[in-house]
């Protein structure tokens, strides 16, 4: 009412979960979300930004994550592993913190948004590793793009001291 808006400001802050930065005349320009943020190997991610990232490459995606891997489900026709690579470039991450799941359509809230939550549990659903331990899937993991076959060893393919840590 007229009576709410006589009463002028009451806050000081408005935490909305935004951050933003201050331009020269004194606007504010919207640029993230504090949420949507991880801090992998020291490195802070916007995933609003590596979204854009993305999208530069002609890629749609969608992504979520934690501070130990990065998630993005995408749709179209591109291919995982050029997503993969796309992402990598982006993040300076190797491709063990990244995930690209199957490409699908990105599910969406009722306001038209990603829905994170939905593709957080895909990425849990899909997730496929060999409980025996299958040395070969993690050897792909480890040194992709590089191709990697059932009789390659860890020298043969020039394995390195960061590599052994992952």
């Amino acid at each position: 009412t007229r009576a709410d808006l006589a009463r002028g400001p009451e806050i000081d802050t408005l935490r909305t979960g935004d951050i933003a930065e201050r331009t020269p005349d004194g606007l504010y320009r919207i640029l993230g979300r504090r949420r949507r943020m991880s801090k992998i190997a020291g490195l802070r991610l916007s995933h609003d930004a590596l979204e854009a990232a993305l999208t530069r490459d002609g890629i749609a995606a969608a992504v979520t994550g934690d501070d130990t891997t990065l998630i993005a489900a995408y749709e179209g026709t591109a291919d995982p592993d050029r997503v993969l690579r796309s992402l990598t470039r982006a993040t300076a991450l190797p491709p063990t913190r990244l995930r690209v799941l199957p490409p699908a359509l990105i599910p969406r809230l009722a306001s038209g948004k990603p829905d994170y939550e939905t593709i957080r549990r895909r990425a849990a659903a899909t997730r496929t590793r060999d409980p025996e331990g299958d040395v070969t899937a993690d050897f792909r993991a480890v040194f992709h793009p590089a191709p990697v076959t059932a009789g390659d060893s860890f020298l043969s393919l020039g394995g390195d001291s960061l590599r052994h840590v992952e």
